[in-house]
């Protein structure tokens, strides 16, 4: 579990830094660096990207708490915990590249795949 855990962080990171990344392409150095008073347009993939950063950070922190539950709690269901882990991490890795390419309905398989991963982790505890 801790290894996916760690994955998961990795994860979150690059979602965080990938938005980033178009804004610094667009501001370029030194108005990045500024006091960036006024947001540029980050034109419709880095606005998939930012969004799916939004939707991610609902979602994380949901994941973080059932995993280290699932550490925590005598009796979990480890196996089960650690495939919904699996699942939610690879289905939000898919998410973002899936929503800056506009791919409608897989996209939605991807988001749907991260809450079935999170409620195996949850049903684990019980």
């Amino acid at each position: 579990m801790v290894v996916w855990l760690l994955i998961g962080i990795v994860l979150y990171y690059v979602q965080v830094f990938a938005p980033a990344i178009v804004r610094f392409l667009k501001m370029g150095t030194m108005e990045y660096l500024g006091s960036r008073d006024q947001e540029p347009d980050l034109g419709p993939v880095g606005g998939r990207l930012q969004r799916a950063l939004r939707n991610m950070q609902e979602n994380f922190p949901v994941f973080l708490a059932l995993g280290v539950a699932a550490l925590a709690v005598d009796g979990a269901n480890m196996g089960q915990a650690v495939l919904g882990a699996q699942i939610f991490v690879v289905s939000r890795a898919a998410y973002p590249i899936l929503y800056a390419m506009a791919v409608p309905a897989i996209r939605s398989l991807a988001a749907a795949g991260g809450w079935i991963g999170l409620v195996l982790m949850a049903l684990a505890l019980i």
